[in-house]
């Protein structure tokens, strides 16, 4: 598929497109007619013009295209007319994100600014950081704030937006030059009369432009790195559990006691009788519910039948679903499709699951991805238009509805159901 790229023209736009373009990705970037090309010579691209304040031509630039990094800007430390950082920057991210979200686009990456973390000294900023810079007036500042607030309330609905914050960028291509280049040639020819205290953060262009392309996958390789770390430490625990006798026993210790027992200290291997009975009960209960308020006694909330996955509120009663023969959820992704349900409360029951049916699960995350292309479906009780497994669907287009709270409790292996992901709606049929 084709990835939309705005900005491709810019300083670090173009340096994304040349990442992009040695990874063999196939690029449209989405030009102004009074562009000068100079930073995309000898880049093979598809042009299409527009601006990103006429949505139109954003329509036509993204349609069919499967994912969008949104670069383009208005980067100035001063213009006559600050109303226009605003319509880029602002009013542009919105048309932009808009006609992602109407052309079904699977992602976007947004570039965004460490200017709208804010300033905070020598503290480290991360996206926890309180924007205060209002007061400075600086309308780039603000801007790049605001519209990274248009970004987040995209994010928080139904559209996969991942945004990243550069510093300052320097290197080759910066032909305009931008305010951090200027600052540069400018100090370079003396051109100050004087200096304050201060610093600046400085980024290559190059590196600056492998994280962005890199955001558009990092989320699922972070993950998969950590699971993949697990094995580690279960190795340790099978390579200890031979050395001191104890077998899969070792399991059953904390890692402080394994390295006592290691060490002829073996007066906690007394406890694993009591843990191991202990651990029996526990897995045979349902997956916890992601939301517990006030006491809870998981045996006694397991034997409800009509409890719920997705949430347990001890001080008031939580509503359960209509039982019309229709589950509500979230919209995950878009289709309608009939099939047999195939319920699964572990991925260790993966194996059961046949391609063409309809995957029923209280949640999934990373370790669950191979199973999504058997499905003609998914079905959750823990979920948003964010979750893991709205996202997978929405990558393989196959319809999803997260988020219906107790699926798992209401569907049955075999149960024939209608799945619409446009709707969030699940009919027994």
């Amino acid at each position: 598929m084709t990835v939309l790229l705005t900005g491709a023209t810019g300083f670090i736009g173009s340096a994304v497109a040349r990442e992009l373009s040695e990874k063999g990705t196939r690029i449209r970037c989405l030009v102004r007619e009074t562009s000068s090309m100079k930073n995309l010579d000898g880049l093979y691209v598809e042009i299409a013009h527009g601006d990103i304040s006429d949505i139109d031509s954003v329509h036509r630039a993204v349609k069919g295209c499967d994912r969008v990094y949104h670069l383009a800007a208005v980067y100035a430390s001063w213009l006559p007319d600050p109303g226009l950082m605003y319509r880029a920057n602002e009013e542009g991210t919105r048309n932009v994100l808009t006609a992602c979200r109407e052309a079904g686009v699977q992602k976007v990456v947004y570039c965004s600014s460490v200017a709208a973390l804010g300033a905070h000294g020598k503290t480290p900023a991360d996206e926890s950081a309180r924007f205060n810079l209002n007061s400075t007036k600086d309308h780039y500042f603000i801007s790049k704030y605001r519209a990274e607030q248009v970004a987040l309330e995209f994010a928080r609905t139904d559209l996969p937006v991942v945004i990243v914050n550069p510093s300052n960028p320097i290197g080759v291509r910066d032909i305009a030059p931008t305010p951090t280049g200027a600052l540069i040639i400018n100090l370079l020819k003396g051109k100050f009369p004087g200096y304050v205290d201060g610093g600046i953060n400085l980024i290559d262009v190059t590196d600056c432009a492998r994280g962005i392309a890199a955001a558009m996958e990092k989320r699922e390789v972070v993950r998969s790195e950590f699971t993949r770390s697990l094995g580690v430490v279960r190795d340790w625990y099978l390579q200890a559990g031979e050395l001191t006798g104890l077998s899969d026993d070792i399991f059953f210790l904390e890692d402080h006691e394994v390295l006592d027992v290691l060490a002829g200290n073996d007066g906690v291997v007394a406890y694993i009788p009591n843990r191991r009975r202990t651990y029996k009960k526990q897995v045979a209960l349902p997956k916890y519910p992601l939301l517990i308020s006030g006491r809870f006694d998981p045996y006694t909330w397991a034997k409800d039948p009509q409890r719920r996955s997705d949430i347990f509120d001890s001080h008031a009663a939580i509503p359960h679903a209509d039982m019309d023969g229709v589950l509500k959820g979230h919209p995950g992704s878009a289709g309608r499709v009939e099939g047999l349900v195939r319920v699964l409360h572990s991925l260790d029951e993966g194996e059961q699951f046949l391609p063409g049916e309809i995957l029923v699960a209280s949640s999934t995350n990373v370790g669950w991805t191979p199973l999504f292309p058997r499905a003609a479906a998914v079905v959750t009780d823990i979920g948003a238009p964010l979750s893991h497994a709205a996202i997978v669907a929405r990558e393989l287009g196959i319809p999803a509805v997260v988020g219906t709270g107790n699926a798992t409790m209401r569907l049955k292996t075999g149960d024939k159901v209608l799945v619409d992901g446009g709707l969030g709606l699940v009919e027994v049929l």
